[in-house]
């Protein structure tokens, strides 16, 4: 740059540094909207090469209605859009929470920013879905459209408004539309029981609502649809990065560019890390615990409760994950599967649109108290650090992991002090938590589009004093410049002490992004430079790719760089994942641990290590969803702060929570009942099959048994003689033998028991008479058995394999009743024979008392 134009610039920067603006009642002119008018405030700077701005607070885009209202759905007045909308429930910071008992946990500039935001945050109401519009004024003959940047605020998942964002220098300078919104947060946001009506991600349809609305309304206040970039910062970057996954967005009908700072969808604390476990945890905080498992009675319970009571009932997660958070639902749009998944799909928004990436140099200040960021930590504080951080966030080789961060994040070039272990851990924190998260985000997003990133490096002077030997940018730094609040005295909620240098930082930035938001590209902006714009000199901001890996560093000067940290994103990228694999299946987890794993005084905070957080509840069986409309109309036609349309209402999280709609019950029915049937018949089948291959075989082998048995009586009848070795002795006849069948049946002491009574009986041990009346049924006449009176000790000794010789009082089968050829086959029986029917009798009894 010359002498002349660097005198000139600081002739405009003396001017830019008297800036103030004021803020009439009323504007100037009305904007038709398809219900009627509505009127904002104006914007005036001091400085008349500054443009106007018209302020329109509180459009409702959405309303969670109330039973029993009724709603006009035009009027015929001008509507004020002049006061912000009350902000959605959440944790009150500046009426509950002391700054002294903040400052016990969090940064002093931290607690400073929050308690600003909390002026903005204390009217609260469930009906919160409302927008702020900045819009610059034109002369009536200027009809060029105007981009369209829309602003998500990120504080966190629990806190925060768009209320607290002044975009009119932004909408000034740049000469945009800048949009900032209300959206659900915590438990009304994001609540998930994992049932089909409670799926969670209600403030990502929120957002998509307010992106709905400005297609249907934007044109009204002179605004390209087509030019409409989503920016986020925080968490509010993480929800931007998840809807350019949705297939509801549409490969960019909604919005055509986007810009994540300081957070992406890969962080851990970017998506819940349970929310079923969460919202059981939540049950029992608010006494409703014994609901779980009925999802209609855990609806009444928690509608019993105020929304106060709920967001201040909110379970904390695991140390470095969310409880209260977007969670993958299969069964819904917004959000249908893993990030990683959805990253790997060629056709969404994400592949489709160019993003800006950007980080600051310590992400992560707020996991340090301000006592440790003043006096720096110790050897044994910086081990608990790293090891709640391992055992939180990898689930494999734990240990060695740990030694891995542990030596890559010490100074060995320089001695060891309080204040070089504080940067490390802060240096680690912020690369595992947001920038290697985001930088894998955006390798990945260049390969597809345009890609640019940039890192924030400069430290706000008047912030640093907060601070004990440590210049370096904090999350969240690079939001005031942004917004231009080093331009401009008053821009709320930042600070109003900023140095010469830090507004040329912030002009620089501002044009940027301003540029992206007209054409894509943030080197290039709509239409002819101005005079002040030839004087700059910007430094061309090159697209970001995987070999190259250019990006923009913004510090003490804007100059461009390449492989930003890439010593130790190559360990967060390549090395640690590899190790946070199984080297087998089904790995022994006590071969992962940590050393020592079990003494919680080694971890920091260790009531919220993962292995504390785990499901109170058995969960109930999901049941998918009914066919539902895409994407719930929970917009208006109209920018009117006080209007709610009955149709087009937006139900609130908990009336959600019912039993699965009755539209189509076949459907549901089929599907959770079609599985258990399948199973249940399948088992019935091959049980009955196993019983008729049992009863075949034991029918089979009884037959064989009795065969066998009938021979050997025929063979001992007929050949007694024969073969005195393998029976008794033939038993002489006496007269107990031939007793009459009427004799007296008392029960002699000295006999067995009668147990011919028994079915068991029948199948292990037959009598004589009987194995001769099975015989004869086979042959050619039907002989009976004379009485029942054969003596026990006739019965065949199936223990010794014994076949007794046929009572007396049987009748006999003659061998003249028997043909010739049977009966010569019957006396052919050898002595090997009867060793086989021994065997038989013994297998018989085996397989029966089986």
């Amino acid at each position: 740059m010359s002498g002349t134009s660097f005198l000139l610039l600081m002739v405009i920067m003396d001017n830019v540094a008297s800036i103030s603006f004021e803020i009439r009642q009323f504007g100037p002119s009305t904007v038709e909207l398809p219900s009627g008018e509505v009127r904002g405030l104006l914007v005036t700077f001091k400085d008349s090469h500054w443009t106007p701005v018209e302020v329109y607070r509180g459009l409702h885009y959405g309303s969670l209605g109330n039973e029993g209202s009724s709603f006009n759905t035009q009027w015929n007045k001008t509507m004020s859009a002049n006061r912000w909308a009350n902000v959605c429930p959440q944790v009150d910071i500046g009426g509950v929470n002391s700054l002294k008992d903040l400052l016990k946990v969090l940064p002093r500039v931290r607690v400073i920013r929050l308690y600003h935001r909390s002026n903005y945050t204390k009217d609260q109401m469930e009906d919160c879905l409302a927008l702020n519009v900045f819009l610059p004024s034109r002369d009536w003959t200027d009809t060029t459209p105007f981009a369209v940047m829309v602003f998500v605020h990120g504080e966190s998942y629990e806190i925060g408004t768009g209320n607290a964002y002044d975009g009119s220098v932004l909408a000034s300078y740049g000469d945009v539309i800048v949009i900032t919104i209300n959206y659900r947060l915590g438990v009304l946001g994001f609540l998930n029981t994992g049932h089909s009506t409670a799926q969670g991600n209600q403030a990502l349809m929120d957002i998509l609502a307010v992106l709905q609305w400005v297609q249907d309304n934007i044109r009204a206040f002179n605004g390209d649809p087509n030019k409409v970039t989503l920016f986020g910062h925080g968490h509010g970057a993480a929800l931007v990065n998840i809807l350019t996954f949705s297939s509801l967005t549409e490969q960019g009908k909604y919005f055509q560019r986007a810009v994540i700072q300081s957070g992406s969808a890969l962080s851990p604390w970017a998506v819940s890390y349970d929310a079923h476990s969460c919202a059981q945890w939540l049950a029992r905080n608010v006494n409703c615990s014994s609901f779980t498992n009925d999802i209609e009675g855990l609806t009444k319970c928690l509608r019993s409760r105020s929304a106060q009571d709920l967001v201040n009932s909110s379970p904390a997660a695991p140390k470095y994950h969310s409880c209260m958070a977007p969670s993958p639902n299969p069964y819904g749009e917004i959000f249908r599967a893993p990030v990683e998944k959805l990253m790997k799909e060629s056709r969404n928004t994400f592949t489709s649109i160019p993003v800006i990436f950007g980080v600051t140099s310590s992400e992560a200040y707020m996991y340090l108290k301000q006592k440790e960021l003043t006096d720096g930590i110790s050897e044994q504080r910086k081990s608990q650090i790293i090891r709640t951080f391992v055992l939180n966030n990898f689930q494999y080789n734990r240990q060695k992991i740990f030694d891995i961060l542990y030596h890559q994040y010490t100074s060995w070039d320089t001695v060891q002090t309080e204040f070089t272990r504080r940067d490390n851990i802060l240096q680690l924190l912020s690369d595992g938590l947001y920038v290697a998260p985001l930088v894998k985000m955006a390798q990945e997003h260049s390969l597809s589009t345009d890609t640019y990133f940039y890192a924030f490096t400069h430290a706000t002077v008047s912030d640093t004093a907060q601070y004990h030997n440590w210049t370096s940018a904090v999350h969240g730094d690079e939001l005031a410049y942004i917004f231009g609040a080093p331009l401009v005295e008053g821009v709320t909620p930042f600070s109003d002490k900023f140095t010469p240098q830090e507004k040329v930082i912030s002009q620089t930035m501002m044009r940027y992004w301003t540029n992206f938001a007209k054409t894509g590209d943030p080197n290039k902006p709509d239409g002819e430079l101005t005079f002040e714009q030839k004087l700059r000199s910007d430094p061309g901001w090159p697209k970001y790719n995987r070999s190259e890996q250019s990006f923009l560093h913004f510090g003490s000067n804007t100059t461009v760089s390449s492989h930003y940290r890439g010593k130790e994103l190559s360990l967060w990228l390549d090395l640690i994942p590899k190790l946070n694999k199984p080297a087998k299946p089904n790995p022994d987890p006590r071969e992962h641990e940590l050393r020592d794993q079990n003494n919680m005084a080694s971890f920091d905070e260790p009531h919220r290590l993962i292995t504390n957080f785990k499901k109170i509840f058995p969960p109930h069986p999901p049941i998918p969803p009914p066919t539902l409309p895409p994407v719930p109309d929970t917009h208006y036609p109209n920018g009117d702060p006080t209007y709610s349309n009955p149709k087009t209402k937006r139900e609130d999280p908990l009336e959600q929570i019912k039993p699965p709609a009755e539209e189509r019950p076949e459907q549901q029915s089929g599907l959770s009942n079609s599985v258990p049937l399948s199973i249940t018949v399948a088992i019935g089948c091959s049980l009955l099959f196993v019983n008729i291959l049992l009863f075949s075989a034991v029918y089979y082998q009884r037959r064989r048994i009795q065969r066998l048995n009938r021979e050997a009586i025929e063979q001992e009848q007929n050949d007694d003689n024969d073969f005195p070795d393998i029976g008794q002795k033939p038993q002489k006849e006496n007269s107990a033998s031939k007793e009459p069948p009427d004799r007296d049946s008392s029960v002699d002491p000295q006999s067995k028991p009668n147990i011919q009574s028994n079915p068991l009986y029948t199948v292990i041990s037959k009598t004589p008479c009987d194995l001769a009346q099975e015989s004869s049924h086979e042959s050619l006449s039907t002989l009976s058995c004379a009485s029942s009176g054969v003596n026990q000790k006739n019965a065949v000794n199936h223990k010794s394999g014994v076949v007794p010789a046929l009572p007396r009082d049987c009748p006999v089968i003659q061998k003249d009743n028997i043909p010739n050829s049977k009966y010569a086959a019957n006396s052919s029986l050898s002595k090997e024979k009867m060793n086989n029917v021994r065997n038989s009798t013994t297998t018989h009894d085996t397989i029966t008392v089986v």
